[in-house]
C-alpha cells in the first residue's frame, strides 16, 4: 500500500474533479454487471430491474457510463452486491480472515465468491479475459480493477491516514472494520428480505380475507334469492291446492301444475 496504492491515490486526488467523477461513474457502471445477478440471487428483483435500467441508460446516453444520466431520470444508485454477500445471505459464515497481496482484506467466503467472477459470474471478466474479443483485452479488465482500487484509496485517504496514526494494531483494526462492514451489508439485505416477505404475507392475507368476504356476500345474496323463489313456489302450490279444494280446478289440473313446476 505504501509503495504503490498510496502514492497513486495521492496523484489521483490531484486530477480535476470532472475527471475523477467520470472515472467513478464508469467504474460504478461496470460494477452493475456483478451487482445485477446478485440482486436476483438475493431476491432483490426491484433493485435488479433498476440496476439493469441504469446500466443500459448510462452505457448509452451516459457515454459508456461517464455521465450518470440514469440518476437524472430518477433511477437512483443502489448499493453494490457481490457473490460473497450472496453466500452470506444464504447462510454461509465468513470463515477465516486473511489479506491477499494487492487485492487486500478478504475471508474464505468472500474468496469463494470471487471465484464465481472468474467462472462466469462477471460479464466484464468474460468479455475481457475469459473470451478473446476484438473490442476488449485483458489489459482493460486489470486496468479497471487497478483503477477501482486507486479510486477507493483516494476517496478514503484521510480515513486511512487517521487509522494508521491512531491504531495500536493496524492489522487488527482493519480486520475489525472489514468484518463489521461485511456483516452490516449482509444483515441489511437479510432484514430487507424478511421485511419484504412479511409485507407480502400481510398483503396476501388481506387479499384472501377480502376475497372470502366477497364470496360470503355473494353466497348470502344467492341464498336469499333462492329462499325468495322457494317462497313464491310454495305460495303458488298453496293457491292451486286451495282452488282444487274449492272445486275451481280438477285433480288432474292440480297434478299437471305440480309436475310442471317441480
Amino acid at each position: 500500500d505504501a509503495a504503490v496504492f498510496k502514492p497513486l491515490a495521492k496523484g489521483y486526488r490531484k486530477l480535476p474533479q470532472p475527471i475523477r467523477s467520470g472515472t467513478s461513474n464508469v467504474l460504478n457502471n461496470l460494477g452493475n454487471v456483478v451487482t445485477i445477478p446478485n440482486n436476483i440471487l438475493q431476491g432483490q428483483i426491484k433493485d435488479a430491474g433498476i440496476n439493469s435500467l441504469r446500466l443500459i441508460v448510462n452505457s448509452t446516453l451516459g457515454i459508456a457510463g461517464i455521465f450518470d444520466v440514469a440518476s437524472y431520470y430518477g433511477l437512483k444508485k443502489r448499493d453494490k452486491e457481490d457473490y460473497g454477500q450472496t453466500l452470506g445471505v444464504w447462510g454461509a459464515g465468513p470463515g477465516c480472515y486473511f489479506v491477499l497481496p494487492i487485492l487486500g482484506p478478504t475471508t474464505v467466503r468472500d474468496s469463494i465468491g470471487s471465484v464465481f467472477n472468474i467462472i462466469g459470474g462477471d460479464v466484464w471478466y468474460n468479455v475481457t479475459v475469459a473470451n478473446d474479443t476484438k473490442y476488449f483485452s485483458e489489459a482493460d479488465y486489470y486496468s479497471s480493477r487497478l483503477l477501482s482500487g486507486v479510486a477507493f484509496r483516494a476517496k478514503n485517504l484521510e480515513s486511512f491516514n487517521s487509522l494508521e496514526n491512531n491504531s495500536v494494531d493496524l492489522y487488527a483494526s482493519v480486520r475489525s472494520l472489514y468484518l463489521q462492514d461485511r456483516k452490516k451489508k449482509i444483515q441489511n439485505i437479510i432484514i430487507l428480505s424478511i421485511a419484504v416477505i412479511i409485507i407480502g404475507a400481510i398483503i396476501a392475507y388481506n387479499y384472501s380475507v377480502d376475497v372470502t368476504k366477497q364470496k360470503g356476500l355473494q353466497f348470502g345474496n344467492e341464498l336469499s334469492q333462492i329462499e325468495n323463489e322457494i317462497s313464491q313456489i310454495q305460495n303458488k302450490f298453496y293457491s292451486e291446492k286451495t282452488m282444487w279444494i274449492e272445486g275451481d280446478i280438477t285433480r288432474d289440473e292440480l297434478l299437471k301444475f305440480y309436475d310442471g313446476h317441480i
